[in-house]
């Protein structure tokens, strides 16, 4: 029917025939929707057809097609019907070619006038049974399918788009042809028995299927904004509007992604994108790609809009081929530069062997669009594979050649580390691979809020011309502490900061800052430049520790440089440290810590240099004397505001110092009443090889934790943590660590490190206080941050109810109100749960 009053067309019928002989099929059997309807009418679907024979033979057709509609592409056509076919024998007979459950329409109109293909399912006796989606070579609607459990084979092919509509699918064999499509609602999970194809130019695609879903945009969403609003993140973050919108946190696992991909957010109202949807694929025989598997973001946002994160790609494979690809990238955004573009999403290929490039056939790309400035672009997503041979896997963070947001990362394991294609990868806390290799135009560098990079290279590393690992500007920030080197807050021109050297004068004569830490160990951050007439310094430089067993070849730039170019009065950061240690260390690349540079008309003074310290076993073309370098920043113009050079100190590494313990924190530094864990941050890098549970006692006050409670875990760079049951008796606790453990150059500990704790279940900082007035009682308890907090009561100590939300805390008193008046006699406990 139309609005105009115009009928539609009939369907087709329902033919149902029970045969126990044969059925010789040479004419036709039909149940098609009626076609050509005049005037603006819509046509009917194809109905149903249900055979159960013994033996089908025959040259004849079976078909339950949708009606047509008319050449002037008016009334939509009907789409297709279904048919099942139960036999025993069908000698001679084509299925594909003679059985028919097609969309309606003339090949002229466009796709939407197309009905979507209706479904043929034939099954032999007993065997498995096989479901066929095929639309005859024309796109047209989506075709909404629940695989029945007796179905093994699936089979999309000619222009057929097929909606799983159950999350999950167990098959023999699956085969998507070309033109055709295989989606879901949002995470499709198919586990085939056998072997998958996916011809040239079909897809399994679930892209815009993640995120939002509801009032739920993802963890990674973009917040809402006034103005044009941020990409969603997932691998990497979003990028951030033409107005420098926010955007979301980067989340999920490297090794097994299972995620949705978050939504952009809104801007002026606009709403933004869905992100991409989550795919895993489980095939025990061969995985044939030659087409595409796919959860791209959502692209092409409203006009102020986010796009959305690239989602989910999990892949379990006995032989991994073809010449197709698999994608995860963002949405691209508009071309005149409005919302931020989408980040990568992530990609987890396991495989026995495999002729399928990985590292050129699988992306997880940030979007674009290619004409709008660097903020707006995505960061790139995650891409790990491994197969079953490979002692570890590899992980790749490229972005396709442009420069966008950051890809956080951490290593679960150590893994074969490229980044590359323009990527921007940080690090929290500590990085351990394999190998490194950060190419050309890609950066390395710590991750916002945390200044410290700490990298572990357990075989060889290369940093490619025009590469980066870096952390300038990333040290003592400009805020309440401001670094032992900060320069003293002045009503005049502020003086820069010192670290190695002495910070520079301001213009009135206001004193530089001191110079601290160590020459040999350097791990200190830069200070911050001095505060003048409210103008505020830059920040110092950051702090790496980049730790090779076997060779780097550094032809790229290593530098921990302080903030420049402050604003008018303020004074610049002093350099922060570098501290390599490397068996071999060749290449034509720079390192340095030099302090910021000041403005050119000689206001605030300039930062002194940082510290750098280089243990090699041996150098071969690298010159530590025009390569290395901490200088005092300039301007060159301003000589009475230069600070002073910093220090640079080389060594074998015979003469590094013993391997030693410099920090240890229960429980990562949470304040609890019961412990289980330690976390220990080492002088240098260690052997994972020489560190067991062996080398670790724990005692309690109940006495000593047996070895095989005690679970080892290298946090990345120098930090590992040593797990162990939650401990609650109250008492001191006492542990040790070492000596037999060496650092990744056989240099062991001269003493066994020493350690201790207490656990006060009765502590002040956990009990709650209680103060009631009139009709109200008032619950409070200190909180502290990385932990969650909810009132619960009870009328029996046994059954407990939720009083309030879960509460964050953030080291401030908590309170509850609860009325009494009228109210039952009940209990009440604040319930504490680790923060996610």
């Amino acid at each position: 029917w139309s609005p105009n009053g115009d009928p539609g067309s009939a369907g087709g019928g329902a033919i149902q025939l029970n045969i126990t002989g044969t059925l010789g099929l040479n004419g036709s059997i039909s149940a098609n929707g009626i076609s050509d309807i005049p005037g603006h009418g819509g046509c009917g679907a194809g109905g149903s057809i249900w055979l159960t024979v013994g033996t089908l033979q025959g040259s004849g057709s079976i078909s339950a097609n949708g009606g047509t509609g008319q050449y002037n592409c008016v009334g939509g056509s009907g789409g297709g019907g279904r048919v099942a076919i139960y036999y025993t024998n069908a000698p001679g007979v084509s299925f594909a070619d003679q059985v028919f459950a097609l969309g309606g329409g003339p090949s002229v109109c466009p796709a939407r006038e197309w009905g979507g293909a209706g479904t043929i399912y034939f099954q032999q006796a007993s065997q498995p049974g096989n479901l066929l989606v095929e639309n005859g070579g024309l796109s047209g609607g989506v075709t909404p399918v629940t695989i029945p459990q007796t179905c093994r084979w699936l089979t999309v092919l000619s222009n057929a788009v097929v909606n799983v509509s159950t999350a999950g699918a167990t098959l023999t064999g699956l085969h998507v042809g070309t033109n055709a499509v295989l989606s879901g609602d949002s995470t499709l999970e198919i586990t085939v028995q056998g072997d998958a194809e996916i011809d040239a130019g079909g897809a399994i695609s679930l892209d815009g299927k993640g995120f939002p879903l509801g009032s739920n945009k993802g963890p990674g969403a973009a917040p809402d904004f006034s103005g044009y609003a941020g990409g969603g993140s997932y691998g990497g973050q979003g990028g951030a509007g033409w107005s420098g919108a926010p955007v979301g946190a980067s989340y999920g696992s490297v090794l097994q992604p299972s995620d949705l991909g978050s939504a952009g957010g809104a801007g002026n109202g606009a709403p933004g994108s869905a992100g991409g949807g989550a795919l895993r694929l489980t095939v025990t025989g061969m995985l044939l790609i030659n087409g595409a598997l796919s959860v791209n973001g959502g692209s092409g946002t409203p006009d102020y809009g986010g796009c959305g994160s690239g989602g989910s790609i999990w892949v379990n494979t006995g032989t991994l081929q073809g010449s197709g690809s698999i994608s995860a990238n963002g949405g691209t955004g508009r071309a005149d530069c409005d919302g931020g573009a989408g980040g990568g999403g992530r990609i987890a290929l396991y495989y026995n062997d495999a002729s399928f490039n990985c590292a050129t056939q699988a992306v997880a790309r940030g979007g674009g669009p290619f004409n709008c400035p660097s903020r707006l672009w995505g960061g790139a997503g995650t891409v790990y594979f491994r197969g079953a041979a490979d002692p570890v896997g590899t992980l790749l963070i490229d972005n396709g050649g442009n420069v966008g947001a950051q890809t956080p990362i951490t290593s679960p394991e150590a893994f074969n580390l490229t980044i590359s294609g323009g990527a921007t990868a940080s690090a929290s806390r500590g990085l351990t691979v394999t190998t490194l290799l950060v190419a050309t135009n890609s950066t390395l560098t710590d991750l916002p809020g945390d200044p410290s990079l700490d990298v572990l290279v357990l075989g060889s590393a290369v940093l490619d011309p025009g590469s980066r690992m870096s952390v300038d500007a990333c040290g003592y920030p400009v805020g309440a502490n401001r670094g032992p080197g900060t320069a003293p807050v002045n009503a005049d021109w502020g003086g820069g900061a010192g670290y190695g050297g002495p910070g520079g004068h301001g213009w009135g004569g206001t004193a530089g800052g001191i110079v601290y830490g160590s020459a040999t160990q350097p791990i200190d951050l830069g200070s911050a430049g001095g505060i003048s007439g409210g103008d505020i310094g830059t920040p110092g430089g950051g702090a790496i520790r980049f730790s090779v067993a076997g060779a780097l070849l550094h032809s790229g730039t290593i530098s921990a440089n302080g903030g420049s170019n402050p604003p008018r009065s303020g004074g610049c950061g002093s350099g922060g440290s570098i501290w390599l240690t490397t068996a071999f260390l060749s290449g034509g690349g720079l390192i340095s810590a030099a302090g910021g540079t000041g403005l050119s008309d000689c206001d605030g003074g300039s930062g002194g240099g940082g510290r750098i310290a280089i243990y090699s076993g041996y150098l071969s073309g690298f010159d530590i004397a025009t390569q290395v370098s901490a200088p005092s920043g300039g301007p060159p113009n301003c000589p009475t505001l230069l600070g002073g050079t910093g220090t640079v100190y080389t060594a074998a590494l015979a003469s590094m110092p013993a391997l030693g313990v410099i920090s240890s924190t229960p429980n990562g530094g949470a304040p609890r009443p019961w412990a289980d864990c330690i976390d220990l941050v080492f002088n240098m890098a260690v052997d994972p090889t020489s560190f067991t549970a062996q080398d670790v006692t724990v005692t309690t006050p109940l006495g000593l934790l047996p070895p095989g409670l005690l679970t080892l875990t290298n946090l990345g760079g120098t930090g590992w943590r040593i797990s162990f049951p939650t401990q609650t008796a109250n008492g001191s606790y006492q542990y040790t660590v070492g000596p037999v453990i060496t650092n990744l150059f056989g240099t062991r500990m001269n003493d066994a490190y020493v350690g201790g704790f207490t656990v006060n279940q009765n502590a002040a900082a956990n009990r709650i206080a209680c103060n009631a007035q009139n009709s109200t009682a008032q619950l409070s308890i200190q909180s502290a941050a990385g932990f969650n907090y909810q009132l619960v009561s009870s009328g029996d100590l046994v059954n407990w109810q939720a009083v309030s939300p879960v509460t964050p805390g953030d080291d401030s008193v908590l309170v509850w109100s609860v009325s009494t008046t009228n109210a039952p006699q009940a209990f009440f406990r604040i319930q504490i749960t680790d923060a996610p």
